[in-house]
């Protein structure tokens, strides 16, 4: 299908668009209800556009986001987590003695 960016785009199916970069799988869009559904690497849902170039270049716009910052977030959210329990247990502790 072609070059964006550094993405490879195939087709392998009426209504499927698979991204690759360096070999490695990167994303995808999905026509479905005639709307185009993008999805990282991760098959995480990244928005639904109207056309395809859009949905396309949300897709390889998205090179580093899901994995570095996302990461970041999910490690700081499970951290605040990990917090909050332990403050319940203590305070259970303390009530419940």
């Amino acid at each position: 299908m072609g070059q964006s960016s550094d993405l490879t785009w195939m087709s392998p199916e009426r209504g499927l668009w698979v991204a690759t970069r360096s070999g490695e799988h990167a994303g995808v869009v999905e026509r479905r209800d005639g709307v185009y559904h993008a999805r990282n690497a991760h098959g995480r849902a990244m928005g639904s556009f109207d056309e395809l170039d859009a949905a396309r270049s949300e897709v390889a716009g998205r090179r580093d986001r899901g994995s570095s910052s996302g990461g970041v977030i999910t490690r700081v959210l499970w951290a605040v987590n990990a917090v909050a329990v332990a403050c319940a247990l203590a305070l259970a502790f303390v009530l419940f003695r």
